[in-house]
């Protein structure tokens, strides 16, 4: 089971919050509930403010000014020159709008400078730099001599400026395209070009911040011997960014030159722009040889397709038009006209269009005669064509006549007929000449129509009733005789409507089908009558009302060729749905949001949550998913239903996502369930808001439910922000024991990701699971799902999330950094999510950008950054991690910080089975990145540069100060320079005791405390050897054994002694280990180690001789190397064991500067080849110096050395305890350590 990431919280904190809770229930009590209103016009509504101008002459504090999110454009100009002089201009932000600018505890952007010039000649400067603004209030600080004066003017551009990155690959091979020429062009037809690929060794093709972003833009982009693309970055591309002035990055493939490139072509007549039909196009390839031929469409267009990219010759004739030659460019992407013929009349001729006189529309199959001039003679006929154009081309030179015939001319399907136009029009000699007829309606004296505003929508709700009147007026000249009127309906469906009622003001009406018919009577000049009509609507659909009828008694209801009433305007009525419809919010976690007051800014919409609607008690149910903006919209295309309820759930319909509470639920779904309401009217808005004051939730809700609606509202929109990151900008698809299932209010850990069954969980408390808590979104929601990710991704290995025994936040128990690269990463994920460094968590924000390195730069260790480990503080490890990852990403530049992936191309690396450790992620980035190298001056590449920033390498000499014999890459220095806890400290982890026996030759035991654990690995890497001892009383030693090692020899330590080591694999400990921890037991393995006297002579003639009460001076027989030791409250058994005070050759020592009253002990050993004899002893005090004679046995150690000294497996000469010092010293030291456990122990008890 993966090991959950637990959180607490600070206890002065929580007691904040639970004031705050208290006053805000108290304020819930007495504040009615408040239902969140739909408004259907746009929430972003951005305009560009005007410019600022501001004038000075040295420093000056300008602001506030309010700005929007995006960029900033400062004109900055000196209007004097200045010998010695410094000039700057500095933006500070109040990104929350509390008053507060720059303070980074309340998420604003610190300090950060626009421009500056240090000391120097100041002189006339006029200069444009672009800053990005995350949008609040600054304050803008000039700072400058008072000698120089200035001008100063701010444009404001809502849409921040961005960088378009372009990497170009062949398609089928993947290969980087090195060749290649990118054209970028924007909505005014400016063109950007670059050839250079050289962007970190990528070859991709870059052009800097200078781009709008939510714009359209056109991309062309070729290479020799590929075939070129044509792609449009289009508004919506620029919201995939997580962050104003992230460079948007795009791929594309070029395929290898093929016979796919086409030319599009349109013919059109010169003067009138009327397309051509049946011109014949022919194609030449560029060596002059014919390749193909085609003829135009009605529509004037033609193509050519198969082809291979270059220029080809088209020829352009038909008859009646002068021939035309043009070229084009065969393109594999095109979808337009490369060419457009436009030709001239080769002969005289004649053309136009025939148009109706109340309409204005054209009018097909209208005949049109060409006749001699006089008209006496009809010499040849046409038909409009749909667009009511006429031509009679290529005419022998003459005069001729053109008319309109005189036949009375229908048109389908409107029945409109025609006068005849009664004119003839003439042309002469050779012109080509235009003439157009527009024709007048037959008329009569009766019109009808329907009683609407013309043109104006008509529309009706499902199951109501739609009633019109049509009014027939009789306009003279005199009385009509009997009229007979005809309302037809026309649906295109069965069973849309039904006639309810047809009432004429005189005469009668019938029904008959899908019409009605009336006889109206007589009509007198001047008069009119009105039939009432009422249809009900049965479903959703549309249909059209429409008249006819005639003066006189039609006796064939059937036959359509009687002259008709002048039909004035159709009717069509749309039958549409009824709609239940509203939004699915919560509120944001403020005090306000529950006022009446509150607007659509204190609601989070939840997107992608199921509603289910059920109607008619219950008989028919629907289940629906919210969109993006939270709203759900059913629609009823039917009659028949009366009454509905709303139930959602916050659950996703990806089945990703699934939030239940142990408050109220009982660990099931948390769901908002409504009151049944009637449906009345055309819709009904009803918006979910999940809130314990909601107004319309069911009464079968219980309290505990109701409370806890907000809580889990707030949890699903922050978690699902996290889920609609992962997937749409890092591409992951999620497969791994889904949905994530988020518990709150359960008993167990502040906030913790199990892997096994993907469920996330939050503790019982309100500063854990409520909208309060201080860790939220970031370090709890964002978090913990990054966690997810993790898991569920390639990264570490498929559906796996690494971990390292005995593991805690920091990294301080394990050499491989597994526990720091898997907590580093969660905390990442949370900065791209939210698209800025400053992480929130324990109430409080810190910003990673480049934490580390300014931390170390810093003269005060911040609290928030810095852990404790034993009475010593160190650096938090997993925000180093997440800090180095951020700096990878984003496009901020800075020292060491050369590096700008992007999101995208950071998790294509990250993505990898092989990133379990920091070791592994510089690993992975050094074959993407390479030796890319920006800084020429630093001997670093760009990745090592980093690294050393974030002090992630092998310090050997432990001066925090990267040496170029140190290797880069390793998170070692975390622990080795900085706390007394490396990551080769041996934490007690059940089932890894070893059992053990000392014994001599004989078989007689022997009691040695003291044993060395030497650790290799398979590249150079010291500090993890370490001594360790046996707790007193006990025979078992506690071992870990780093899974990265090579292996590891345990050695009993005895002066004059030596021993056979005990080895052990890491496989084969874990292995052990698995089988003891399965039993529940703790020792994994017994072993009896054996030592023999190493053959080395103990020192001859020691002893200590007295020079006065606070000097001694120890001798001994010459002849060999030595060690000397020294110690307080005991006898030192082993070097090591107190304090070297002499090492090497000679025969004597004095030890001076003593204090009186306190006796000291002295132990000689002899050193040969690395072996250390037995040693011989002598005491000091104030009143006697008298020599021990005997020599030591092995005896359990008093003081054993500190676990922070690091131990070569290569040497047995062991590192002094720099610890140790005189009595006098050593008890205020102890207390000062007894305060300093007690009060880190209060610390955490209350966090």
């Amino acid at each position: 089971m993966t090991r959950p990431r637990c959180h607490y919280h600070n206890m002065k904190s929580g007691h904040a919050l639970a004031t705050t809770a208290c006053i805000l229930f108290f304020l819930l009590l007495l504040t009615p509930s408040h239902v969140y209103a739909t408004n259907e016009s746009s929430l972003y509504t951005v305009q560009t403010p005007e410019p600022s101008t501001f004038s000075g002459s040295g420093g000056k504090s300008i602001g506030p000014i309010d700005v929007v999110e995006g960029t900033l454009t400062f004109h900055i100009r000196s209007t004097t020159d200045c010998q010695v002089c410094y000039f700057g201009v500095s933006v500070y932000e109040d990104n929350n709008l509390d008053g507060v600018f720059a303070s980074t505890e309340t998420g604003d952007i610190y300090i950060s400078s626009v421009w500056s010039a240090g000391y120097g000649d100041i002189q006339h400067s006029d200069l444009t730099v672009n800053h990005t603004v995350m949008g609040g209030r600054i304050k803008v600080a000039v700072d400058t001599s008072s000698r120089v004066s200035w001008d100063l003017v701010i444009e404001q551009h809502p849409q921040p400026f961005h960088a378009i990155e372009l990497g170009v690959f062949e398609e089928g091979t993947e290969g980087y395209i090195f060749d290649a020429t990118v054209t970028v062009i924007d909505d005014g037809g400016n063109k950007y070009t670059t050839t250079d690929n050289s962007l970190y060794g990528y070859h991709h093709y870059y052009f800097n911040s200078s781009f709008y972003g939510y714009r359209n833009y056109t991309v062309v982009v070729t290479a020799p011997d590929h075939a070129s693309k044509t792609l449009m970055i289009t508004p919506e591309d620029w919201t995939t960014l997580g962050f104003p002035g992230w460079p948007l990055y795009k791929k594309v493939y070029l395929r290898p030159s093929s016979n796919d490139a086409v030319i599009y072509c349109k013919v059109r007549e010169k003067e009138s722009k009327t397309p051509v039909k049946g011109a014949t196009v022919t194609l030449q390839d560029p060596t002059g040889r014919g390749v193909s031929t085609t003829t135009t469409d009605e529509d004037g267009l033609c193509r050519f397709e198969g082809l291979t990219e270059g220029t080809y010759t088209l020829t352009a004739s038909v008859k009646g038009f002068k021939e035309q030659i043009k070229q084009a460019e065969a393109l594999s992407s095109s979808t337009v006209e490369q060419v457009i013929f436009e030709l001239e009349r080769s002969a005289p001729g004649v053309y136009g269009t025939v148009t109706d006189s109340e309409l204005g529309n054209p009018v097909a199959n209208i005949t049109v005669e060409l006749t001699t001039y006089g008209g006496d003679e009809i010499l040849d006929t046409t038909k409009t064509d749909s667009k009511g154009f006429y031509t009679f081309p290529e005419l022998k030179p003459g005069d001729y006549g053109v008319q309109v015939s005189n036949d009375i001319i229908s048109r389908q399907p409107d029945e409109r007929f025609y006068e005849p136009d009664g004119r003839i029009a003439r042309l002469k000699g050779t012109e080509y000449k235009r003439i157009d007829f527009v024709l007048k309606p037959k008329g009569v004296d009766i019109t009808a129509g329907f009683d609407v505003v013309p043109g104006s929508k008509q529309n009706v709700t499902v199951g109501n009733n739609y009633t019109v009147d049509v009014v027939v007026s009789n306009n003279g000249p005199k009385e009509a005789g009997d009229v007979e009127l005809e309302i037809e309906l026309v649906t295109g469906e069965e069973g849309l409507v039904e006639l309810v009622d047809a009432t004429p003001s005189g005469g009668s009406c019938g029904a008959s089908g899908d019409s009605v018919k009336c006889n109206l009577g007589k009509m007198q000049k001047n008069s009119v009558k009105t039939v009432s009509l009422t249809l009900k609507t049965l479903k959703v659909g549309k249909f059209t009302l429409r008249t006819f009828g005639a003066e006189s008694p039609v006796t064939d209801w059937e036959k359509k060729d009687w002259l008709p009433i002048n039909n004035k305007d159709n009717v069509t009525v749309e039958v549409k749905p009824y709609r239940i419809y509203g939004k699915a919010v919560t509120p944001k976690p403020n005090l306000f949001v529950f006022l009446p007051l509150a607007g659509k800014a204190d609601y989070l919409p939840l997107r992608d949550i199921g509603v289910n609607i059920s109607l008619n008690d219950g008989k028919e149910n629907h289940t629906l998913f919210t969109g993006e903006d939270g709203g759900y919209s059913l629609t009823i295309n039917s009659s028949g239903k009366n009454n509905f309820q709303l139930i959602a759930s916050l659950k996703s319909s990806d089945t990703v996502l699934d939030i239940r509470s142990k408050k109220g639920f009982n660990k099931s779904t948390v769901v908002l369930k409504t009151r049944r309401f009637n449906m009345t009217g055309s819709s009904s808005n009803l918006d979910l808001i999940f809130s314990p004051s909601y107004l319309y939730r069911d009464i079968s809700m219980s309290s505990n439910q109701s409370s806890v609606l907000q809580d889990a509202g707030v949890f699903y929109y922050n978690v699902h922000a996290a889920v609609v990151f992962a997937n749409k900008t890092l591409k992951l698809n999620f497969n791994h024991q889904l949905p994530v299932e988020v518990y709150i209010y359960e008993p167990g850990c502040g906030a913790c990701y199990y892997g096994s069954d993907s469920h996330i969980q939050t503790k019982n408390t309100t500063a854990d699971s409520s909208v309060w808590s201080a860790d939220s979104p970031d370090n709890r929601e964002y978090h913990e799902f990054g966690h997810h990710v993790n898991t569920d991704s390639k990264m570490g290995g498929e559906n796996n999330m690494p971990t390292a025994p005995g593991t805690n936040h920091w990294g301080a128990w394990n050499s491989n950094s597994v526990d720091s690269v898997e907590e580093g990463f969660a905390e990442f994920f949370s900065l791209m999510v939210k698209g800025n460094p400053r992480y929130r968590w324990g109430g409080t924000v810190t910003n990673l950008e480049r934490n580390f390195h300014l931390l170390l730069n810093s003269s005060t260790k911040n609290p928030i950054i810095y852990k404790n480990y034993g009475n010593q503080t160190g650096p938090d490890e997993e925000f180093n991690v997440a800090s180095l990852l951020w700096d990878i990403v984003d496009n901020d530049k800075e020292k060491g910080d050369y590096i700008s992936l992007g999101a995208e191309r950071t998790w294509a690396v990250l993505n990898s089975p092989n990133i379990t450790t920091v070791r592994s992620i510089y690993l992975a980035f050094n074959q993407t990145i390479g030796m890319a190298d920006t800084n020429k001056t630093d001997g670093l590449s760009d990745l090592d540069a980093l690294f050393v920033e974030h002090k992630f390498f092998y310090d050997r000499d432990r001066d925090r100060v990267w040496d170029p014999n140190e290797t880069i890459g390793y998170a070692d220095i975390m622990n080795l320079s900085w706390i007394n806890s490396p990551r080769s400290d041996k934490p007690r982890i059940p089932g890894t005791a070893m059992e053990f026996r000392v014994v001599d030759e004989s078989g007689s035991e022997v009691d040695v405390r003291l044993f060395n654990v030497s650790v290799e690995f398979d590249e150079e890497r010291d500090g993890f050897s370490y001594y360790t001892w046996p707790d007193p009383g006990d025979n078992r030693l506690w071992v870990v054994v780093p899974m990265d090692a090579r292996k590891v020899e345990v050695t009993p330590v005895a002066a004059g002694y030596s021993a056979e080591p005990f080895v052990q694999t890491p496989a084969e400990f874990w292995s052990a280990v698995a089988d003891a921890q399965s039993k529940g037991i703790d020792t994994y393995t017994t072993h009896e180690f054996i030592i023999r006297e190493n053959g080395v002579a103990a020192p001859e003639g020691f002893r200590a001789e007295r020079i006065n009460e606070t000097a001694v001076r120890l001798v001994w027989n010459d002849g060999g190397s030595f060690v000397l030791v020294r110690g307080i409250d005991h006898r030192p058994a082993y070097p090591g064991d107190g304090e070297t005070v002499f090492e090497g050759s000679g025969s004597k020592y004095m030890d001076s500067g003593l204090l009186t009253g306190v006796t000291y002990y002295y132990t000689l050993f002899r050193v040969e080849d690395d072996k250390v004899s037995k040693g011989v002893f002598a005491r000091f005090d104030t009143e006697i110096v008298r020599p021990l004679l005997q020599t030591t046995t092995a005896s359990k150690p008093r003081n054993a050395p500190s676990i922070t000294e690091s131990v070569s497996p290569s040497k047995t000469t062991l590192p002094a305890n720099s610890e140790q010092s005189t009595g006098a010293s050593r008890y205020p030291l102890l207390l000062l350590v007894i305060v300093a456990a007690l009060i880190i122990w209060y610390w955490r008890k209350s966090r």
